[in-house]
């Protein structure tokens, strides 16, 4: 599932890795959630399970 994020005039889209790395990732965003998994080590999933594709805005030249 990809998730877009305005930036700065362009959209950055956050994709998983692989299905299983999606599955690890919601696992410890949810022990995140509910206090058992500190910002540190949520950070750290989000960088071995996500990858950012950024996109900017293409304008049409008349």
């Amino acid at each position: 599932m990809a998730k877009k994020i305005k930036r700065s005039g362009s959209f950055a889209t956050r994709v998983y890795r692989s299905k299983i790395a999606e599955a690890v990732h919601n696992g410890i965003s949810g022990l995140h959630r509910l206090g058992l998994v500190d910002k540190k080590i949520q950070k750290d999933f989000d960088a071995r399970c996500l990858t950012v594709e950024v996109s900017t805005p293409s304008f049409e030249i008349i």
